[in-house]
């Protein structure tokens, strides 16, 4: 998953070609503005770290899921304060990562599916040959 963000973001900020703030930036950063490749990656890796933590405490799930929005909210708030983002490549960085977190996920579960298949066609051909 985290090489599909980091790709994604890397082929987005190029069609875009968003240039970065104009005022004083303590951070120089070399790259395009849109979306925020640092507001992506944390919105999934927070994910990808909830997600299994959820599993684990499943009575836990909505304080995961207080703290995931907490460090992205952070995450995004702070690459603004660096003077590197406008308030829209966080939100696209935020909106975009979702969309990869929900495709990912219905790709696993079609695979699942399909595998599932796979496994009862095995149970039908093993019970026809013995």
């Amino acid at each position: 998953m985290m090489l599909s963000e980091a790709l994604i973001n890397n082929v987005i900020k190029v069609i875009f070609r968003r240039p970065r703030p104009n005022n004083l930036a303590l951070v120089i950063e070399n790259t395009y503005s849109f979306p925020s490749g640092h507001t992506m990656a944390a919105c999934i890796i927070t994910y990808l770290i909830g997600n299994y933590i959820a599993k684990q405490y499943p009575t836990k799930k909505y304080l995961i899921t207080s703290l995931e929005i907490i460090i992205i909210l952070l995450v995004g708030i702070s690459r603004i304060y660096l003077g590197v983002h406008y308030f829209t490549d966080i939100i696209g960085a935020v909106l975009i990562s979702i969309a990869i977190i929900i495709i990912v996920n219905d790709l696993e579960i079609f695979e699942k599916y399909i595998n599932r298949g796979n496994k009862n066609d095995n149970k039908i051909r093993r019970n026809n040959i013995k």
